[in-house]
């Protein structure tokens, strides 16, 4: 995969489908229907649903956000200008 928005997007709809896969199993757990680990409350299936539910539909949105075209082009060319005036005040602080 030479191009990178690929990638982004294959990251993407790979948290997206960990997070339904969370989801469904946290639903599972709190309905009894799968082995679930002796000692631990049921009511935990239910913090697993909610918490792939979120994954699901918060984490890619997040990704997408994180790596927009402008915002990555603005933190390079920032980073890019820090450094250049970092370069040019040291410069002014030698004799």
């Amino acid at each position: 995969m030479a191009d990178p928005a690929a990638a982004r997007f294959f990251a993407m709809q790979l948290a997206r489908m960990a997070g339904v896969a969370v989801a469904v199993y946290g639903l599972l757990a709190a309905a009894a229907d799968i082995p679930w680990p002796d000692g631990l409350p049921r009511w935990l299936g239910f913090v697993l649903l909610v918490a792939g539910m979120a994954e699901a539909l918060l984490v890619p949105r997040m990704m997408a956000r994180a790596w927009n075209s402008e915002a990555l082009a603005r933190r390079s060319s920032q980073a890019r200008n820090s450094s250049e005036s970092r370069n040019s005040s040291d410069d002014r602080q030698r004799p």
